[in-house]
């Protein structure tokens, strides 16, 4: 159960990564431009703290898609085309909040299977991934409190 929701996580960060590059293309403000970039940043950081954990556990770094954060994805994407400019910032800031949220519940449930599994570095690891997302919840949410 571990391997295959790390897979899952992964996937679904080596997929937002992709889609956050696209995402700075497409937003017009400069400022949405930058914070996007900043978890893009903050996604690749994931991922290669996810590729260290494969790596030690000699796991084939097998993806499996997530249909749920897919669906989310897609219905973010969808929502970007009919999104007025004037209301680009809020728009992002929704859905990035579900997308986090996602993520806080993934690492939060990986967390606990290592935990379960014995295996504390793990578990260290899954809570410090959900840690620093949460953390970018805060800084989304101080974001739109800008306004």
């Amino acid at each position: 159960m571990l391997d295959k929701n790390s897979g899952e996580i992964i996937s679904a960060e080596m997929q937002l990564k992709l889609l956050l590059f696209e995402w700075v293309n497409e937003v017009h403000s400069l400022d949405l431009k930058i914070v996007i970039l900043k978890y893009y940043h903050h996604t690749n950081q994931n991922i290669l703290h996810l590729e260290v954990y494969f790596r030690d556990e000699y796991l084939d770094k097998e993806l499996y898609i997530n249909t749920a954060f897919e669906k989310l994805t897609t219905d973010f994407n969808n929502s970007l085309l009919h999104c007025p400019e004037a209301e680009e910032k809020a728009w992002f800031c929704i859905w990035m909040r579900k997308i986090i949220d996602f993520k806080i519940k993934s690492y939060e449930k990986l967390s606990f299977y290592a935990e379960t599994l014995m295996m504390p570095e793990k578990a260290e690891l899954f809570a410090k991934l959900k840690q620093r997302e949460e953390r970018s919840l805060l800084f989304l949410t101080s974001l739109t409190s800008l306004d």
